[in-house]
């Protein structure tokens, strides 16, 4: 079985990929985490790293590779990314796809809780990030995840614990797979 996580940032996909790796014993890769150590590597930050992968497409090829690859991989596999849904969809690799949502306001006091941030700096960067990665994925790929219909399953979490989306994709599972 092959599940693939994506939304965007503050939309709650790492917590609940970390209650659905548990719950259904799947191996677990997320590609936000390569990016960050990439951005880290070369000393910038990750809004500054976005925009560097803006002009170097060669970051996000590689990165999506590898994604792809663990994608291939024979298991039980859980990948969490923006772009792992449309890149296995267009790969066509057999996956449950999955799409968490959440309003701003749900999603920069998220940002606010995990980085410290204010109100007004948490919408400040999200807005920044996501224009920059939807600009280096529709420049990439020719896909705005967000909006891709490649998606199974399409939750919003504003108003549902992890647990409660957790049950939603398990019973998805159990009905459909």
């Amino acid at each position: 079985m092959l599940l693939t996580l994506g939304g965007p940032p503050g939309s709650g996909t790492s917590t609940l990929a970390n209650l659905l790796k548990d719950l259904l014993n799947l191996h677990y890769e997320y590609a936000g985490a390569v990016f960050r150590r990439m951005a880290k590597e070369k000393k910038m930050t990750l809004e500054d790293f976005g925009e560097y992968a803006t002009k170097h497409p060669e970051i996000d090829q590689e990165l999506d590779a590898k994604m792809i690859a663990f994608a291939r991989k024979e298991g039980h596999h859980l990948l969490e990314g923006r772009m792992v849904g449309p890149l296995v969809h267009r790969e066509q690799i057999k996956a449950l796809k999955i799409w968490l949502d959440a309003s701003v306001t749900t999603r920069a006091k998220r940002l606010i809780i995990r980085d410290k941030f204010t109100y007004d700096e948490a919408i400040q960067k999200m807005t920044r990030r996501d224009d920059c990665d939807r600009k280096r994925y529709m420049e990439l790929y020719g896909i705005d995840p967000a909006v891709s219909d490649c998606y199974d399953l399409k939750l919003n979490s504003d108003n549902l614990l992890p647990e409660q989306l957790a049950e939603i994709i398990t019973s998805y599972i159990n009905k459909n797979l």
